[in-house]
């Protein structure tokens, strides 16, 4: 596999569109775009980080990053798509109901959990009365009236319906206005839209056909209206949704506990002062002071000092391991005993700890092969 140097893309090197020599190496690109701007170019593109935002948006016109959402897998444009910063590192999700879930897991359960039960409930019921309805008409009943109360005459079945549907409509329904609102905003279309705006529509619909039938160009009889369908799609979406959040649950904790390894802060040494930083903004050859019981910000090597580090996390060796200059040191690590200097060599996603989260979100994403014997 081969990254692009104009617009970061991973491509494979038998795929290519095309290849160039820069001192004595191949370099592959996905588009011929990319190919001849980069041979006008190279000592550009091979001084800057692949794939920079500046260049993906000139390189091809039109083109657009993407990003995996790290609760359901769906590949998205970063453009478009909702995103959240967390110890440096950028998460993209294709939806509200996402990035809750991502943010506070057990929040969103709940809340997904309080709505299933108002819209399953609201289904219910609609059931019962319309198998009462049904099974009195097989017991001989030619009318059947809904009206309690004879001064009421517009207590009638619709009206039933419209008491019963709205608390699912508008309270179970919820999670998908939201996340359809999101969705306008950002200019991009997901199932929630498409949720809310299938059920709003039939909703609608049904409430002009029972309060308002006069404005409706044909007349229609107030049984057929779509109150139970728009009741029953969002009740049975919700339930396939929770079902999925308990899955999601389970899956952004883990990625959350990984992020929760790394440190919020370092100490660096530049212009010959020791500085405290924002761990993510710690650059490549940084001198990092770690003092006993910090832990280590970022993959180095130690220059000076000597201590034990605790590297269980990442070996899930419970005994410390001795470092003295010249060993290698890994970011999440606890040190110990003693104080290190040790010089950054690998920092942001290209980290041990951000490598083994990229990885464990690459699986929970991805599904398992068919096998077919």
């Amino acid at each position: 596999m081969a990254k692009d140097p104009v617009c970061g893309m991973d491509i494979e090197s038998s795929k290519a569109a095309g290849t160039s020599v820069y001192k004595g190496k191949t370099i592959y690109f996905c588009n011929p775009r990319c190919k001849e701007r980069f041979d006008a170019e190279p000592e550009k593109f091979m001084a800057a980080p692949a794939g920079s935002h500046a260049e993906m948006s000139s390189a091809v016109p039109g083109a657009h990053e993407t990003a995996k959402d790290p609760i359901c897998g769906m590949v998205v444009d970063k453009q478009r798509s909702l995103k959240k910063e967390i110890a440096g590192r950028v998460y993209y999700f294709c939806s509200d109901g996402c990035l809750r879930t991502f943010e506070a897991p057990e929040e969103e359960l709940k809340s997904m959990k309080r709505r299933v039960s108002i819209a399953l409930a609201g289904v219910l019921v609609l059931a019962i009365l319309r198998a009462g309805f049904f099974l009195g008409l097989a017991a001989g009943a030619t009318i059947i009236t809904w009206a309690p109360i004879p001064q009421l005459p517009w207590f009638t079945w619709g009206v039933w319906l419209f008491i019963l549907v709205t608390p699912v409509q508008f309270i179970g329904g919820w999670g998908f206005y939201k996340g359809a609102y999101n969705a306008i905003k950002s200019r991009m279309i997901n199932m929630d839209f498409l949720i809310a705006l299938g059920t709003t529509v039939a909703y609608v619909y049904s409430v002009v056909v029972i309060f308002a039938p006069d404005i409706l160009p044909v007349k229609v009889e107030e049984r057929n209206v779509y109150f139970e369908v728009s009741a029953v799609i969002i009740a049975f979406v919700l339930l396939g949704k929770y079902m999925e959040e308990i899955i999601k649950k389970k899956s952004s904790a883990a990625v959350r506990k990984l992020l929760d390894l790394k440190p919020q802060t370092a100490r660096v040494i530049r212009e010959g002062q020791e500085m405290e930083i924002p761990a993510e903004f710690v650059q490549i050859d940084d001198v990092v002071v770690v003092r006993p019981g910090e832990k280590i910000p970022a993959d180095g090597v130690v220059v000076e000092g000597s201590s034990a580090v605790d590297e269980k996390m990442i070996t899930g060796e419970s005994i410390p391991v001795e470092k003295k200059p010249g060993d290698e040191v890994v970011g999440a690590t606890m040190n110990k005993a003693g104080m290190l200097k040790f010089k950054a060599k690998r920092v942001g996603a290209e980290t041990t700890l951000s490598q083994i989260i990229k990885m464990v979100e690459e699986a929970q994403a991805s599904t398992a092969p068919i096998f077919r014997g």
